[in-house]
């Protein structure tokens, strides 16, 4: 039971996670020369994507995870007004999302019971679930999940969805054909907690980082492992590929508990540096571009490869960091309160929407669901 408690622990925090102030209601403000509106929309609001050719921001809500029974559901909201537009129950809690937008189909994790649905959002339903893994018996004689999971990728190329499976000792990567809607193969060998993934579609690679400092490299045709190198990052959580300059931008998150953790599972392991920053690595060598630090708590990524710009969600600042991609240097700082998560982004419009997750503190003392909720912020360059 500790173990398992500490894997719900340790994906709490690499979704959410640190403290701040709460802020209620909505409306516009100026934050770092970026005009802010907000929108309080339900409990347990996790990753968010933005769809061109729907024109719409679709977030998952988990509901409240401290209610064993909560529904879990896709907001479809206004890009503009942030208003629900529409909702799509789900089977399972949501937390993870991955869109092939050209197909209408968005992919929701279920983190935490090993199974990802298949939304179609033309028509405003699941069209499937896949079951990823089924229990196994540990030596305790309990039963658990052999991996739980968290971010995952589409590959158009070959129909597949790469999704990393983390635990303490071995975690995996699976691979999912979206045809047939199975597992095709399951890649382990990854180490402590595999977290960060990313996609090269014109190499054709498949980068997953875990949380020892490790980065794998697969051939995303054939699923052979290229190269694993050992990085100078000690906490890889989020990866983004930079398909112009060819490498990796990595957040380095900097927690005490993941040291603590690896002392019980890796204990060989030796800490590589403090954290808190972002980082850019060549991903021939694995040597590094760019370092650039990050007020505590880096938590989302998003490259706006267009506008040169990359933003990091600063969970425990309340705050996004605008990043110029060359330089590496620090342009505003955007303000929004809260614990900001996850991010997406629309490049027609330069409109940046990001989770804002609510205080713990508060989320502890809400008597019911929707009493305390999490919000989606619209920042408007």
């Amino acid at each position: 039971m500790r173990v398992a408690w500490s894997v719900l622990w340790l994906c709490s925090v690499m979704w959410l996670g640190g403290c701040a102030a709460q802020m209620a209601g909505h409306g516009q403000e100026m934050a770092g020369s970026g005009t802010v509106t907000q929108r309080v929309l339900a409990q347990g609001l996790y990753e968010l994507v933005y769809s061109e050719r729907q024109d719409a921001v679709f977030v998952v809500s988990a509901g409240d995870r401290h209610a064993p029974d909560a529904v879990s559901r896709v907001l479809r909201l206004d890009p503009v007004t942030l208003a629900v537009q529409s909702t799509i129950t789900l089977p399972l809690r949501g937390f993870g999302l991955a869109l092939d937008d050209a197909s209408g189909r968005l992919y929701v994790g279920h983190s935490l019971d090993a199974a990802v649905s298949v939304v179609d959002i033309d028509q405003g339903g699941v069209r499937a679930t896949i079951r990823l893994a089924e229990p196994v018996r540990t030596a305790d004689g309990m039963g658990r999940l052999p991996h739980h999971f968290r971010e995952m990728v589409v590959d158009t190329v070959t129909g597949r969805l790469f999704m990393p499976g983390l635990w303490f000792d071995d975690s995996a990567l699976y691979v999912v054909d979206l045809g047939t809607q199975a597992v095709e193969r399951v890649l382990p060998g990854l180490g402590f907690v595999a977290t960060g993934i990313a996609l090269d579609i014109d190499g054709r690679s498949v980068f997953v980082s875990n949380l020892q400092g490790q980065l794998f490299e697969f051939d995303a045709d054939t699923l052979a492992l290229r190269q694993q190198r050992e990085l100078d990052v000690d906490q890889p959580l989020n990866l983004v590929f930079d398909h112009k300059a060819r490498r990796l931008f990595m957040v380095d998150q900097g927690l005490a508990f993941i040291e603590e953790m690896r002392k019980t599972w890796v204990p060989a392991y030796m800490t590589k540096g403090a954290g808190n920053r972002v980082v850019a690595v060549d991903v021939q060598t694995g040597h590094f571009l760019l370092e650039m630090p990050a007020r505590s708590g880096p938590v989302g990524m998003l490259l706006a490869a267009a506008q040169q710009r990359l933003y990091v969600a600063l969970r425990e600042s309340g705050s996004v960091a605008e990043y110029d991609i060359d330089t590496g240097r620090v342009l505003r700082v955007l303000t929004l309160g809260g614990q900001p998560n996850s991010l997406a982004f629309n490049p027609d419009g330069h409109v940046l929407y990001v989770t804002v997750k609510q205080d713990e503190a508060q989320e502890a003392t809400a008597g019911s669901e929707g009493e305390i909720r999490d919000r989606v912020a619209r920042i408007a360059f």
